[in-house]
């Protein structure tokens, strides 16, 4: 950024803009190095919404802590191909530790989706993947009850369960959060490859990277990853049942 402007831009700005001004000058400066110095870029987006999760703590293993940007972005520089563990913290956010991985001095999937805190009974389920298939479909179901997901029309008298996001272009996240859950009820979660729904003997799906995290009692209860190298179009990956999650991590049709 050409050093004038800037400073006419300081001129200008009134006292409480010049915070604001301060973060946009560092975001640039973060792209700048990144460009540069062929450094990492970490992006923590809400999952109900898909917005930048800006002044968040990240503490990593082996590398660093960490603020996260306006663009919800830290710039990072890994010396070895590994998986690594972050902590992240936010006020009014679920306070989590995140796994991610660097393969041949990249970050494969660089977003991260974290949820916003919750009522204590409350369960959050949030789904991300690759870029290809381009649009799976999250689908949570109760036992002679609703059906939540993208592809079935919301059952207005059904006001405990919702799909908060829902994406079709790739990566997510497509969040479902139930505010109420039925302690004697049984529920199923999947995944459909919505993309590729008639390719029964696919592996598009095992092959998608895709990460089911599963919030409860404020919380990262769990987290599943599907499956490799299974063939199929639909990954069933928990029950809920006498208010339990059971794991199940399956691909079939």
């Amino acid at each position: 950024m050409d050093i004038k402007r800037i400073i006419i831009l300081f001129m200008v700005l009134p006292i409480t803009a010049f915070s604001q001004f301060e973060k946009l000058v560092n975001t640039f400066n973060d792209a700048i190095g990144t460009v540069t110095e062929k450094k990492m870029t970490l992006l923590f987006i809400d999952a109900q919404n898909a917005k930048p999760v800006s002044e968040a703590a990240i503490d990593i293993n082996e590398i660093g802590e960490f603020t996260t940007n306006l663009a919800g972005r830290i710039v990072i520089d890994p010396q070895y191909d590994d998986t690594y563990t972050l902590k992240f913290d936010k006020v009014g956010y679920i306070q989590s530790s995140y796994t991610f991985e660097v393969v041949g001095g990249s970050i494969p999937n660089n977003k991260i989706a974290v949820s916003s805190e919750m009522m204590p009974e409350a369960i959050r389920i949030v789904l991300v993947w690759g870029k290809e298939p381009a649009d799976l479909d999250a689908h949570f179901v109760k036992e002679n009850g609703f059906h939540i997901s993208s592809k079935v029309a919301p059952d207005p008298r059904e006001k405990s369960a919702k799909l908060d996001r829902s994406d079709n272009t790739s990566y997510g996240p497509e969040t479902i959060t139930i505010a109420n859950p039925d302690s004697l009820s049984i529920y199923t979660y999947y995944v459909k490859n919505y993309s590729g729904k008639d390719a029964l003997k696919s592996l598009a799906l095992s092959k998608s990277g895709a990460m089911v995290q599963v919030y409860k009692n404020n919380l990262l209860e769990k987290t599943y990853t599907v499956p490799p190298e299974q063939k199929g179009t639909v990954w069933t990956v928990f029950t809920i049942k006498n208010g339990k999650i059971l794991d199940l991590n399956e691909i079939g049709n």
